[in-house]
């Protein structure tokens, strides 16, 4: 009885290493992923960005969540193939954001300094003023030192 408990709890502890090296493969993929998206320089407001772009499923999904910081002339570009309304959320972020909604070439709206969680606690969410195809997210605080105006061009 003895011998089978321990090779019982053996078994167990073996499996949950197994399981646990497998999420940290994940995570680690999940890191690579982001490291090696494209990355491009785009035009905006009289400044330069350099982005990633975010154009798979799963590029856009994992978007900026976990990340330690954004530098101040970096973002992240997500592109879509058609025009629609975009839902955005902060889910595991660790900074604010701005967030530039773009049609075509051309901003059509933008929120700014969106905090991680709303004033219900909630996490903070946010939806496109309407279709769009682009989405970029800067550091907070861009939007404003750069005096971003609806209409102006993106140069991609």
């Amino acid at each position: 009885m003895k011998v089978r408990l321990i090779l019982s709890t053996s078994l167990i502890c073996l499996v949950l290493a197994g399981c646990q090296s497998r999420s940290f493969e994940y995570n680690q993929n999940q890191a690579a992923k982001q490291l090696f998206m494209q990355e491009k320089t785009i035009q905006l407001a009289g400044g330069q960005l350099k982005v990633q772009l975010a154009r798979s499923i799963e590029e856009i999904t994992t978007g900026l969540s976990g990340r330690e910081s954004l530098c101040d002339d970096c973002g992240l570009l997500f592109e879509y193939s058609q025009k629609q309304i975009q839902h955005f959320w902060m889910k595991e972020m660790k900074f604010p954001l701005d967030i530039i909604w773009i049609k075509g070439a051309e901003v059509v709206g933008w929120q700014e300094n969106i905090p991680l969680f709303d004033d219900n606690g909630e996490v903070s969410r946010m939806v496109s003023p309407e279709a769009v195809d682009r989405v970029l997210e800067v550091k907070a605080g861009w939007v404003r030192e750069n005096g971003l105006k609806t209409g102006d061009r993106v140069e991609l």
